[in-house]
């Protein structure tokens, strides 16, 4: 633990490599439990809202992430940091902002090429783009209210153009990681 080097390799068949296999899974395991109890509580928000009403996860998708996964025929361990896995033929999300779309894409057969990994988001690219004057006030006026635990509790906010979003997604597509299939738009978010 206190080997002078930066960066220093453990065999992950070794002991040590093992319990930190191990613990990753740990974490791994409760990060997805507690994404499932989001959904519970987004499920049950919605029916306390609108009264019967039919929903279902459409796909869990972690972006911090260490597996053990096989690439070009080969074991590997894949450091995935704020990077989604990609699976040919499944869905591929890719945040936004609360001020544009999202991206629902699905993964494609060149993913392997790119360790099979996508951007998980584009918010940063978004912020610049909004930033330089690449993007613009959406001319639909779209807007998204933005709920708060602190004063003053409630905000609306107008959504701009894609050009951020479309600067993470294009480059996926054009390297077949990734198809597109829609674009979704936020309406309400909750900042605690």
């Amino acid at each position: 633990y206190f080997y002078p080097a930066s960066f220093q390799d453990v065999s992950i068949r070794s002991p040590e490599g093992e319990r930190l296999m191990a613990s990753i899974k740990a974490s791994l395991n409760y990060s997805y439990a507690f994404r499932l109890a989001i959904v519970k509580r987004t499920m049950d928000a919605l029916r306390q809202t609108f009264g019967s009403v039919s929903s279902s996860l459409l796909w869990d998708s972690i972006h911090n992430s260490i597996h053990e996964e096989v690439i070009g025929g080969e074991n590997c361990v894949v450091h995935r940091h704020t990077a989604t896995r990609v699976f040919d033929g499944k869905p591929v999300l890719i945040s936004g902002h609360n001020t544009t779309n999202s991206y629902i894409g699905i993964g494609l057969p060149h993913a392997e090429e790119h360790l099979f990994s996508a951007d998980h988001g584009a918010g940063e690219t978004i912020k610049r783009t909004v930033n330089t004057g690449a993007a613009k006030l959406h001319p639909e006026e779209f807007s998204t209210t933005i709920y708060t635990s602190k004063p003053p509790h409630k905000a609306i906010v107008r959504h701009v153009t894609n050009e951020g979003l479309r600067a993470v997604t294009k480059p996926l597509e054009d390297a077949g990681v990734v198809g597109p299939v829609a674009y979704t738009r936020p309406v309400a978010v909750f900042k605690g």
